[in-house]
């Protein structure tokens, strides 16, 4: 019987590059796979895929690796020529529009990549949230991993909150950095928590 997703568990998009195992469940009958979303807000596809499958999804989801970086860049090639002069509202807006665009251009990107794999799998009503993907993610990694993954965040935190206070008089600057410092603080305070059950989990 499939698994109910909660609405908040639907903000589904780029399938994780990185640690392409972590789009994966092992179920009896195989491995659930959690597929790109290119429309970003809805639930990912799922699929029930074998482990020849899953090594052949995982090596093609690797090689979609440099699609983000490098649509990135070219957004913000395009930025800088096509609006030279545009305002702090319109930069503000443009940033939030390119992040977007990027994410679904890559999600679109690594769904093309995995048809062929796909065409043979079987959709399935099992769900991979990502409050899992985050547990996985947090398992998987090492403890002397564990520290880096906080305190590079924590001093992009203080950066952006820094820009907050410098830019208290551009609104569209402060409002933007604040975004960013609100994400680095996010993922500083999670890695954090991480790090202390480790500690207390340990010899």
């Amino acid at each position: 019987m499939g698994v109910v997703t909660p609405a908040r568990e639907r903000l589904v998009s780029v399938a994780n590059f990185l640690k392409p195992e972590l789009n994966f469940r092992r179920v009896p009958t195989g491995w659930v796979f959690r597929g790109p979303n290119p429309l970003l807000i809805g639930e990912s596809p799922h699929y029930l895929v074998s482990d020849e499958q899953k090594l052949r999804i995982m090596a093609a989801i690797r090689s979609t690796a440099a699609v983000l970086p490098i649509s990135f860049i070219i957004g913000f090639v395009v930025a800088i020529v096509a609006f030279p002069n545009a305002d702090d509202t319109a930069v503000m807006f443009f940033i939030m529009a390119a992040i977007l665009v990027c994410l679904s251009v890559t999600a679109l990107i690594q769904r093309e990549v995995l048809k062929p794999i796909l065409a043979g799998a079987s959709p399935t009503n099992e769900r991979i949230t990502n409050a899992e993907v985050r547990k996985a993610d947090e398992d998987s990694t090492p403890p002397e991993q564990v520290r880096r993954r906080w305190v590079v965040p924590a001093v992009a935190c203080a950066l952006f909150a820094l820009q907050v206070t410098l830019n208290w008089d551009r609104p569209p600057r402060a409002i933007l950095s604040a975004l960013g410092a609100f994400v680095f603080g996010w993922q500083a305070v999670r890695w954090y928590l991480v790090s202390g059950r480790s500690r207390s989990s340990g010899p």
